[in-house]
């Protein structure tokens, strides 16, 4: 009976339920304030739309992962001077003692050389070594230099060659003389570019030669008309064999006597 009368009385839940709105609607964010607004929110008296926030949010987001990328960039490039470093010291000393890597080589073709026809795998373990590969990146980096350093010693030779004042006219008469001339040190396998231009040129340089002793002369002639002096002692022109002279003899003589008319 008494279990009956309790089932039978009403539960009053009012006053806890006005407990917890009131709860409810008392209770918000500190610094944030509802604008009555469903897409506006006000934080510290200033209102954002969901757009500006989401915006705002995904702003963050990518400055975060720029930050990242930069970051992880920073160290890639860090570790790259790190390599390039030791590619640098490893280059200097590989220039030093050139045999070294000759000597390593030599290691490994031996080693392969002493495994029996059946060891292919063990050969193809060894080709792919990380030291094996280091190796051959290595003796490739050199290879690459050295070019580097050729093409630059012909560079040169050629800027040498075009700027000497008794050779430059010749590539300013003729544009495409410079690509003759290592066409031409290449086909007849000659490494001094200077020797080739002598070569090639040489008909070439020795007419002009002989014609510039002849101008002087004439000059030499007609400062003595004009002076009224007398034209003194004549010679008979030199004969020169050019066949049986080297070029630095040749010249001396040209500089000692203008007047050579007669080349062998």
């Amino acid at each position: 009976m008494a279990e009956d009368l309790l089932l039978d009385q009403p539960l009053d839940t009012t006053e806890e339920s006005t407990t917890a709105d009131n709860l409810d609607t008392s209770t918000s964010v500190e610094g944030v304030e509802d604008s009555g607004n469903e897409n506006v929110i006000t934080i510290d008296e200033k209102e954002y739309t969901l757009d500006q926030i989401k915006q705002a949010l995904k702003d963050s987001e990518n400055k975060q992962k720029w930050q990242k990328a930069n970051t992880q960039r920073a160290q890639q490039l860090a570790e790259m001077e790190r390599q390039l470093q030791k590619a640098r010291q490893l280059e200097e000393f590989l220039n030093q003692y050139p045999q070294v890597y000759s000597e390593i080589e030599n290691i490994f073709k031996k080693y392969a050389s002493q495994q029996t026809p059946t060891a292919q795998t063990q050969q193809q373990q060894i080709t792919n070594n990380p030291l094996w590969e280091e190796v051959n990146r290595i003796k490739q980096t050199v290879d690459q230099i050295e070019i580097d350093k050729e093409m630059m010693k012909l560079q040169n030779d050629l800027n040498e060659i075009k700027n000497k004042p008794i050779y430059k006219k010749y590539f300013e008469e003729d544009p495409d003389l410079e690509r003759k001339l290592v066409e031409y040190a290449y086909e007849n396998d000659i490494m001094n570019l200077h020797t080739a231009f002598k070569d090639m040129m040489f008909d070439k340089l020795v007419t002009d030669m002989y014609q510039q002793g002849q101008d002087k002369t004439r000059q030499a002639t007609l400062q003595r008309q004009n002076l009224n002096l007398p034209a003194g002692k004549r010679t008979k022109p030199m004969k020169v064999d050019v066949t049986q002279k080297s070029w630095n003899e040749i010249e001396e003589l040209m500089m000692k006597d203008p007047r050579l008319a007669e080349l062998g």
